[in-house]
């Protein structure tokens, strides 16, 4: 019998403080991404696939990652390395993870999820290394390291997923897609804050 493809994935939510602002009368981002999360996690228990999942939150309260020094890689917490998900984990995410009050940069979420999927598939062989990251995208962000970022994600053949957890107007983005700045968007979160 062929044995089945195994990945390896971390999920990486956005806890801060914008991801638990709405409207009136909507659910906020935080509540959204957790849900998506908790459902993606019973799947893969119920399905007893072999693949191992790791999920590292940002915006928190603490730091917990091996980057974290010299005050980089603040407000990010591994808060599970890769294994195969379980019943614990369901209810890690169920009890655990609550909304930070603070903000942390997406993309050093991005590189200490790298970290996680780097160092802890060393030696092993996985035929797919995915990062699914969560977030309304309304931190701050310093894209100094982008291209290099990208270039080390592409050598290590990580694949990388948004899920921006809100509604997007497909009106604003038309709008937005043709102004004369390129067709460069500048969506904003529903609720109004500008990023």
């Amino acid at each position: 019998m062929a044995r089945s493809a195994k990945s390896a994935l971390v999920l990486c939510m956005d806890v801060g403080f914008s991801m638990s602002n709405s409207a009136p009368g909507e659910e906020a981002p935080f509540d959204q991404a957790k849900m998506v999360i908790q459902r993606f996690v019973q799947r893969q228990v119920f399905a007893e696939n072999k693949d191992e999942l790791g999920l590292v939150l940002f915006g928190t309260d603490e730091t917990k990652n091996s980057l974290a020094s010299d005050g980089q890689y603040q407000n990010i917490f591994v808060r599970r390395n890769l294994m195969i998900p379980d019943f614990e984990l369901l209810e890690d995410i169920q009890n655990q993870v609550q909304p930070g009050s603070q903000q942390a940069d997406w993309l050093d979420a991005l590189v200490v999820c790298m970290d996680v999927l780097q160092k802890e598939t060393l030696g092993k062989k996985y035929d797919r290394l995915n990062i699914v990251l969560l977030t309304d995208l309304c931190s701050q962000t310093s894209a100094d390291q982008l291209d290099a970022i990208i270039a080390n994600m592409k050598r290590a053949g990580i694949t990388l997923q948004f899920f921006v957890p809100f509604p997007v107007d497909d009106e604003e983005e038309e709008e937005e897609g043709d102004d004369e700045g390129g067709g460069r968007s500048t969506r904003q979160p529903p609720y109004g804050e500008k990023v």
